[in-house]
């Protein structure tokens, strides 16, 4: 029998956590169904932008948006200051935009955990800003 990681998770949307950082601005227009999964996140369009906070729990992952419109921007995200994971919003399918679900870690010591995000590349000619949608933690 294995472990049920995810079986108490929560998802931190801008509502839920504080941030610091520079260049990364809250989305505070409102749901109003469930298709319209592209709110309540943050956004930033250019090179240099971070966003960190801290959360609690031993698995973490994140959820941001893969567009097809492209060229769009491509961000890091590490926690506790380790290894830095790519997230590149372009999204190579055609038919619509992605609510990506990525892994960041699993099976850290529990408590407290850094997470930052910058963006690595971005430019003048994006044609879509890169969207943090959630973190989720557990």
């Amino acid at each position: 029998v294995t472990k049920n990681r995810y079986q108490n998770s929560v998802r931190l949307r801008n509502m839920d956590l504080e941030v610091k950082g520079q260049g990364f601005v809250r989305d505070n227009t409102s749901q109003n169904a469930i298709t319209e999964i592209f709110r309540k996140g943050w956004l930033a369009g250019e090179k240099g932008a971070w966003l960190e906070t801290v959360v609690t729990g031993r698995n973490i992952a994140v959820q941001y948006r893969k567009t097809i419109h492209r060229p769009a921007p491509i961000a890091s995200i590490s926690i506790d200051d380790g290894h830095k994971i790519i997230l590149d919003a372009n999204f190579t399918e055609e038919w619509g935009d992605c609510l990506y679900l990525q892994t960041l870690a699993e099976g850290l010591d529990e408590g407290e955990h850094k997470v930052r995000v910058e963006l690595t590349e971005a430019t003048r000619n994006d044609a879509s800003p890169f969207y943090l949608v959630s973190l989720i933690v557990s």
